[in-house]
């Protein structure tokens, strides 16, 4: 048996609830003990770096939306 532990980044703002990246990390232990359920700070650490990564991603992406709607409206 395996204990997954997966991180996601959900768009709240749309009211669908749905997956912006999907899956950014997933961290397995094997044995299921409770002593190693949290993250490793390497571990933690990686997941920042992603979570960080992928928001400003989204972040680029809604400017370049926006000022495309802006040029098109005008």
């Amino acid at each position: 048996m395996r204990l997954i532990i997966e991180a996601r980044l959900a768009d709240e703002g749309s009211g669908t609830g749905h997956d912006v990246d999907g899956v950014l990390a997933v961290v397995e232990r094997r044995d299921c003990s409770l002593a190693q359920l949290g993250l490793t700070l390497a571990e933690g650490r990686s997941l920042l770096e992603k979570v960080q990564v992928s928001t400003i991603r989204q972040r680029e992406v809604m400017l370049k939306l926006s000022q495309v709607r802006r040029l098109v409206a005008s």
